[in-house]
């Protein structure tokens, strides 16, 4: 050791004191004060994941709260209206849009991090309300004494579309209350309203108060939350690197357990319903495994093609061939393509009634031909079980005749539904959509007459992380996969 020091002379010396002191003076001129605007959603998210960054860049983040929109003086938009100082501004992604048009977030800087669902809450100890289905959300507005939600966005949409929309905006106004400033659920919690609506993340860090839940499907509005770079910034590098820092993996964990689900180590799922059973059941474990959060979206066979090939953004798209025009519309690899199973349609009848035999194309044609009424999805609406009993029919030469008892549903669960209400005495749908308790599956078609349909998988040209995507799609056609698959009534492979 003492030898390595006798080699090192005056100059060499002189070069190591030189560049230890440059990078001592770059780390204090990189140390800014970051000032911050935040909309209330992300507020307790910001709280936990802001020292980390602190702490390993050594800048100082200094932040005010405020609404997204609204006339509150101390919302976002007035704030900046004033002049107030900013170099980050986080908000509802539309509201932001507005202030980059304005020119007062600089163009290009936008990054989404979060969304964000609406939910209720009452005061501690009172009774909690049903809100689990729309029907339920509507008795309980109109019972409830008095009504609180906010005058940014989510109070915007409860009563600007979702009140109108249940029938009962005249109903409930004048019980119903704006909080223009402050958490919604300080004012449940002093019992100045029995309900409050706000983004989850805003009534969860609440005291005196009790989470009901999240609004049901049907009656949610998710918003996305985005930050952008102030035009007026004075540290826009280190404004740029503080949103990479919040949009980044590292801080998603923190920031999901403040009720909101971040963008940053999601991957986005589109599937038709006819696997969605078995996707349902596969996202857990991959989630698991992976460290991945997984925001599955389904719909009609066709329809889901159709967002594919309009370029949605989805990180994985499952759909049906015919597979040409997907892989040409650009918006998939090519390469990628990786088929999952393939299902039938079958029938079902109620459950306890005599299973009719459907073991030849001629004995199929005589049970649709004795059947009272037939239910199954909508082909013109893009479900792929209704196309394909469509062509049943018509390679059976019997569409005429049994059109006028045909019900056709809303999907394949409504198909199963009408069945299970004894609307019709056949039923007919995907085998991996009749879960219904109530109806009894025969089995599938024969094959002379109904071709299965393939469900094959892809990695999106316009995927966040095609990594990410890769390992969602090998998990999804691993053996552990197949054997969901199988459970669900599906073939796995092609």
């Amino acid at each position: 050791m003492s030898r390595a020091r006798q080699r090192v002379g005056p100059h060499a010396r002189r070069v190591v004191r030189a560049a230890v002191a440059v990078l001592l003076l770059a780390t204090r001129a990189a140390a800014d004060e970051i000032k911050v605007m935040t909309s209330g959603a992300f507020t307790a998210a910001h709280l936990a994941v802001t020292p980390e960054f602190e702490r390993t860049t050594h800048h100082h983040v200094v932040a005010v709260y405020g609404a997204s929109m609204g006339n509150a003086p101390d919302s976002i938009p007035n704030r900046l209206r004033r002049g107030e100082p900013a170099d980050v501004v986080i908000m509802a992604a539309q509201a932001l849009d507005d202030l980059i048009r304005q020119g007062t977030v600089i163009a290009g800087s936008r990054v989404d991090l979060v969304r964000s669902r609406i939910g209720l809450a009452v005061r501690a100890g009172a009774p909690r309300p049903d809100v689990t289905s729309v029907d339920a959300l509507r008795r309980a507005l109109l019972q409830a004494k008095s009504i609180a939600y906010s005058s940014s966005a989510s109070g915007v949409y409860i009563s600007t579309e979702l009140l109108p929309r249940l029938g009962i905006a005249d109903a409930v106004k004048a019980k119903s209350r704006v909080v223009d400033s402050g958490p919604v659920g300080a004012v449940v919690a002093r019992g100045d309203a029995e309900i409050g609506f706000q983004q989850v993340s805003e009534l969860l860090p609440v005291e005196g108060i009790d989470f009901v839940g999240p609004l049901p499907a049907g009656a949610q509005r998710v918003t996305v939350f985005s930050a952008g770079v102030a035009a007026s910034s004075r540290a826009p590098e280190a404004a740029r690197g503080l949103i990479a820092f919040l949009s980044s993996p590292a801080a998603a964990p923190a920031i999901r357990k403040t009720g909101l689900e971040p963008l940053a180590d999601e991957i986005t799922l589109i599937a038709p319903g006819g696997i969605r059973t078995a996707i349902e059941q596969l996202i857990p474990l991959f989630e698991r495994r992976s460290g991945y959060h997984v925001n599955a979206t389904f719909g009609s066979g066709g329809g889901t093609k159709q967002q594919v090939i309009r370029g949605e953004a989805f990180d994985v798209p499952i759909v049906q061939p015919p597979l040409a025009d997907v892989v040409s519309s650009g918006h998939v690899v090519a390469s990628s393509e990786t088929p999952l199973a393939t299902v039938a349609v079958g029938v079902a009848v109620r459950t306890g009634a005599a299973k009719p035999d459907i073991s030849t194309a001629d004995a199929v044609k005589r049970m649709l031909l004795a059947a009272k009424a037939i239910s199954y999805p909508n082909g013109a609406s893009g479900a792929a079980a209704g196309a394909s009993f469509d062509k049943t029919l018509a390679q059976l030469g019997i569409t005429a005749e049994v059109e006028p008892k045909i019900k056709r549903a809303q999907g394949g669960a409504g198909a199963m539904t009408m069945l299970a209400k004894g609307e019709v005495d056949i039923g007919l749908t995907f085998l991996s959509e009749m879960s219904d308790p109530r109806v009894d599956v025969v089995g599938p078609l024969p094959r002379a007459i109904s071709t299965p349909t393939a469900l094959v998988g892809f990695v999106s040209a316009h995927a966040k992380s095609p990594d990410r995507a890769r390992a969602l799609l090998t998990f999804l056609s691993s053996p552990e996969a197949a054997a969901v698959y199988r459970a669900c009534g599906l073939q796995p492979g092609r």
